[in-house]
């Protein structure tokens, strides 16, 4: 296992092969040597193309977590994909670690995977399982329209340890013209030891980016219902989340949008009292400045405690300069409680990005 701290470069090698196993069958894909698997972000997120954080962080209320740096894991192993069984289809890996991971129950023990995804009669499957000596951790999606307006999906998941596991149902009806409604129960509090899980926070090399699944909704259970529909040229978006307590409304048209969130703030873990009402209203466009074209623009105003408001502007040279001018008024906080903040004051940033 060969791996760096903070930097992507990390010795990998492999050898691919495209062609059919045996006379008369379909082509498949096998590698042999430094695998990449991606197969499931609970179970399946590994390899030589794989950042890998500290586990530990959480998304927390205001603060974005600051890990110490990120790794890259080399793992050998043998690898197939494009397996065609009828409409599944198939990939499957068996990765050399039983020395990575050799505590119990994982001893002496490599690791096998294999994925199976695609329509099977009436039911779209995306189904998972990843076996390390004893234990089977498996992810399962499936879902179905029994009629046109319905559209039914459940999602299981467990380490192949504990008792119980995760899972959500949601039933989405569009039956009424110009709506959309959706009802969602989740159950995602038993403790889950998943050992391949994608660790992504949400803040990576100085950017913001989207936190991975597991991270969204480990701990979290209750019903989320949703509302969507078009007015008068206008979308609008509705939603309460039992789990998280906010209701949030969004109205939004082209390149802007508006949205007023009710929450409640928490002390020690327990949800206080006071209901909380933020606003918030972002924007944007691309424009030319004298001979600098296509420079975007973002511009954010929340109204909460306290009024803050700022935007960016970002300019992609020609030559492959990247150039971002940032403004806000005080701290902003992510209106969506991810963790994200925007630190108050002026910052400009250049990178420049080479391919080779």
């Amino acid at each position: 296992m060969i791996h760096t701290f903070g930097a992507p470069g990390t010795f990998y090698a492999y050898v691919e092969a495209d062609g059919a196993p045996w006379e008369g069958s379909q082509p498949v894909k096998m590698t042999m040597g430094s695998i990449n698997i991606d197969y499931s972000p609970y179970i399946a997120t590994f390899g030589y193309n794989t950042k890998l954080f500290p586990f530990g962080w959480e998304i927390s209320d205001g603060l974005y977590p600051d890990p110490m740096g990120w790794i890259y894991y080399n793992f050998n192993g043998i690898s197939f994909d494009n397996i065609k069984l009828g409409t599944i289809d198939t990939r499957l890996f068996y990765v050399f670690d039983k020395d990575y991971y050799n505590f119990p129950p994982f001893e002496e023990a490599n690791t096998f995977g294999i994925n199976f995804k695609g329509t099977f009669d009436v039911v779209d499957l995306d189904a998972t399982f990843v076996k390390k000596g004893e234990p089977m951790a498996y992810d399962i999606a499936a879902s179905l329209s029994p009629v046109k307006e319905l559209d039914l999906s459940g999602h299981f998941l467990s380490d192949g340890k504990a008792e119980e596991g995760w899972y959500k149902f949601q039933a989405a009806f569009s039956g009424i013209p110009n709506w959309r409604l959706a009802a969602t129960y989740r159950d995602f509090s038993p403790e889950l030891d998943l050992l391949y899980r994608d660790t992504t926070p949400s803040f990576v090399d100085g950017a913001f980016v989207m936190p991975n699944p597991y991270a969204l909704n480990k701990g979290l259970e209750g019903l989320i219902l949703g509302a969507a529909t078009t007015y008068a040229g206008y979308d609008f978006a509705g939603e309460y989340d039992y789990a998280l307590r906010n209701t949030q409304v969004i109205a939004s048209k082209d390149n802007w949008s508006a949205k007023l969130k009710l929450f409640y703030d928490k002390e020690n873990d327990e949800f206080v009292d006071e209901v909380k009402s933020l606003i918030v209203l972002r924007g944007h466009t691309t424009s030319d400045v004298v001979s600098l074209k296509n420079i975007k623009f973002e511009g954010v105003a929340e109204f909460g405690e306290g009024a803050v408001y700022g935007g960016s502007a970002t300019y992609v040279a020609p030559i492959g300069l990247n150039v971002v001018a940032e403004y806000y008024s005080d701290d902003l906080k992510d209106d969506n409680g991810l963790g994200w903040i925007q630190d108050q004051g002026l910052a400009i940033r250049a990178g420049y990005y080479l391919n080779f």
